[in-house]
C-alpha cells in the first residue's frame, strides 16, 4: 500500500469515521440518517481517475481489515456504508451509496433483508460480495461540479 505511517493514519481516520457512523445509526432518526447518505438518486459515474480508484481500494482494504480484526465493532452495513461514504466524500472521490432488499432468507419471521454498499466507480468500498441479489430501492450520490 504506502508507508506503515501512512497506513496508521488511514486506520485512525477509518475507525473516527465509523465511530461517527455509529453515532449518527444510534442517535439519529431514519431520515435525518439519510440526509447523511448524500443526494437521494444521484449515480456516480463509472469511469474515475486512476488515482481515485486506488485510494478507494485503499478505503475498502482498510475497513475490510478492520472488520476483520474487530467484528464486534463494526458489525452493520449501513454503519459501514456511512463510514466508506464518509471517508471518500472527504477526499472528493465520487461514490455512489445503495440501499437494497431482498426476500428474507435466513429469518422467516422478516420478510425482507436490507443491505447498504458504498461503489466508487467500478470499485464496491463497502457491502460486496453479499451486495448481489439485492434490488436497489434508493440510491445516494455526491453532486460534483
Amino acid at each position: 500500500m504506502r508507508t506503515r505511517v501512512q497506513r496508521y493514519i488511514l486506520a485512525v481516520e477509518a475507525f473516527l469515521a465509523i465511530f461517527l457512523a455509529k453515532i449518527i445509526f444510534m442517535f439519529f432518526s431514519p431520515r435525518l440518517r439519510a440526509r447523511t447518505f448524500g443526494h437521494p438518486f444521484v449515480d456516480s459515474p463509472r469511469e474515475i481517475p486512476p488515482q481515485h480508484q486506488t485510494q478507494a481500494r485503499q478505503i475498502r482494504n482498510i475497513l475490510q481489515s478492520i472488520k476483520r480484526r474487530f467484528p464486534w465493532f463494526l458489525q452493520n452495513c449501513v454503519v459501514e456504508a456511512i463510514a466508506g461514504k464518509t471517508m471518500l466524500d472527504r477526499r472528493a472521490i465520487p461514490y455512489t451509496l445503495y440501499i437494497g432488499f431482498r426476500p428474507s432468507t435466513k429469518k422467516p419471521e422478516r420478510r425482507l433483508d436490507g443491505h447498504a454498499w458504498v461503489r466508487s466507480g467500478e470499485v464496491i468500498v463497502t457491502g460486496a460480495p453479499i451486495h448481489q441479489g439485492f434490488e436497489v430501492v434508493s440510491y445516494y450520490g455526491a453532486k460534483r461540479k
